[in-house]
């Protein structure tokens, strides 16, 4: 009977869903390093609904404020991220158009390499 020679799973496909179960916590496992050395933080992502409140703030701050109003004022401004991770809040800093200039600083290699692909 040529049923019972057969693997009883798809190697090709067993590969590939352990593939994408691992693929999202590479990053999380590559930022242990730095931890374990006493050179960091471990990456802790910030979400979307933070992100939202985060702008949310700034944005009626500066809309409050007689100095912030001024167009010179807003024209000079940078966003400074130390510890930026992935570089999500930077990204969403520069798309607010809030700052003339987004900066994301970070001691992970393997994050840094994240956030500049």
């Amino acid at each position: 009977d040529d049923t019972e020679d057969q693997p009883k799973y798809n190697p090709i496909l067993l590969g590939l869903g352990g593939a994408a179960f691992l693929l999202p916590h590479l990053f999380v496992l590559l930022s242990l390093p730095p931890v374990l050395l006493r050179r960091g933080a471990p990456y802790l992502p910030t979400f979307g609904g933070k992100l939202n409140t985060t702008f949310d703030l700034i944005r009626g701050h500066i809309l409050h404020s007689r100095h912030m109003q001024q167009k010179q004022t807003q024209q000079k401004l940078t966003f400074v991220d130390l510890g930026s991770g992935d570089g999500r809040v930077v990204f969403r800093a520069a798309r607010e158009g809030l700052f003339a200039k987004s900066v994301g600083y970070e001691i992970n290699p393997a994050l840094h390499i994240f956030a500049n692909c």
